[in-house]
């Protein structure tokens, strides 16, 4: 998620280029769908606050437990 929020301007600007409504896939109705949710300002902020609230849990997962190897990298 993180990843996807770091790409957020990239996102918009694909989905604001005039090659991606003519682009096949983009014109159904979950094409358009996708554009409406990356253009939409609470979406990114929504993604955000999660990013942090996971971000957050991470980190203390990995401090509660140091001595076994994380499934998950540690932040």
């Amino acid at each position: 998620m993180k990843s996807l929020y770091d790409h957020k301007l990239d996102l918009q600007a694909m989905v604001t280029n005039s090659k991606f409504y003519g682009w096949r896939p983009s014109r159904p109705t979950r094409g358009k769908a996708a554009g409406e949710i990356i253009l939409d300002s609470k979406f990114w902020n929504d993604c955000l606050v999660a990013v942090k609230i996971v971000g957050s849990l991470i980190r203390m997962h990995c401090i509660v437990d140091p001595n076994k190897k994380p499934a998950l990298g540690c932040l």
